[in-house]
């Protein structure tokens, strides 16, 4: 169908890593529980590049959630983590202005 899957909210619990083994999918999400005190926090730290390495493992690459600030998003970025997502990189708008090449008249 064309279509590509995200593990969201990877780490939110710990059945997540079951999911690891028996769900086929193209990224893993990062919980932004992880994220959104990545500079200030060793143990998030920690989980985050652990995460990056289990991906990049398994052939799949990685999505960062709750991105607020340049600071999280370099150490994202020297992690490895793919892609990001929050305020930092763009609030949420109406479709229509966000995507107008598909928006409905």
């Amino acid at each position: 169908m064309g279509c590509r899957l995200a593990l969201d909210d990877f780490g939110a619990g710990f059945a997540t890593l079951y999911y690891l083994k028996h769900l086929d999918f193209d990224y893993i999400k990062i919980d932004g529980e992880f994220v959104k005190q990545l500079p200030e926090t060793l143990a998030d730290q920690l989980v985050v590049q652990a995460v990056v390495d289990i991906a990049r493992g398994l052939g799949t690459d990685t999505i960062a959630e709750f991105v607020q600030n340049e600071e999280t998003l370099a150490l994202l970025e020297d992690y490895g983590v793919g892609y990001a997502q929050g305020y930092h990189t763009g609030r949420p708008g109406a479709l229509d202005l966000v995507l107008p090449q598909l928006s409905v008249p």
